[in-house]
């Protein structure tokens, strides 16, 4: 097993600076998560948590940021915070995430992904990505640095009483009282409709040629 694990490393080391001298693919980054931890915030908004999925440059910079160690003691320490459901909630209650999920009826979505799948930089720059010895050094770095779990451990030690004193804090019930109210679900009716019916009246995506639709369109 450590002669495959070393195998694997070195291959990636001796792919490294084939991966790095490839030309990455132009992406309007505009408005994306800039580290781990703002990408796991996006990620648990419900009103923008299909960026990553909505354009293949925002893909790669999604995919790199997860593999992140950063990312995972990030998501460790919200996973035991009782206030992120709440909030979750909330958000996925709200009118913009049937605009977020609604933009994936343009067809210039599917049509960007078809064009990215033939397109060997959006590859070669996600395979740099993953295999930087930069990364692997970070994993390791992390293994042994016990600051790293700073963050982690303190969440995990308030877990407990926080979970204890969450059945009786107002603000875990809010997000449901909120979903029951008839004008929630009008709201939604409503949001649905303008991005569903913005996305099919324009059609100017037809008459576009295949280098006009390189760039990200939609509000990360």
């Amino acid at each position: 097993m450590s002669r495959i694990l070393a195998l694997i490393l070195a291959l990636c080391i001796g792919l490294s600076p084939v991966y790095a001298s490839a030309a990455e693919p132009v992406a309007d980054t505009h408005g994306l998560p800039a580290t781990p931890e703002a990408w796991l915030t996006q990620m648990l908004d419900a009103r923008k948590n299909g960026a990553a999925f909505k354009d293949p440059a925002a893909f790669a910079e999604w995919l790199d940021a997860i593999t992140e160690p950063r990312f995972m003691t990030a998501l460790a320490a919200v996973a035991v915070d009782p206030t992120t459901y709440p909030k979750a909630m909330s958000q996925a209650i709200d009118p913009q995430a049937a605009r977020n999920w609604s933009e994936f009826t343009d067809p210039q979505l599917y049509l960007r992904w078809m064009l990215a799948s033939s397109d060997p930089s959006l590859q070669q720059a996600i395979l740099h990505k993953m295999a930087n010895p930069a990364k692997m050094s970070r994993w390791l770095a992390t293994m042994s640095r016990p600051d790293a779990y700073a963050a982690m451990a303190t969440a995990f030690g308030r877990a407990p009483g926080a979970w204890m004193n969450a059945p009786t804090d107002p603000a875990s019930y809010a997000p449901v009282l909120k979903a029951m109210q008839p004008v929630t679900p009008m709201a939604w009716f409503g949001a649905m409709t303008d991005g569903v019916g913005r996305q099919m009246d324009n059609q100017g995506w037809l008459k576009l040629p295949a280098d006009k639709l390189t760039g990200a369109r939609y509000r990360y």
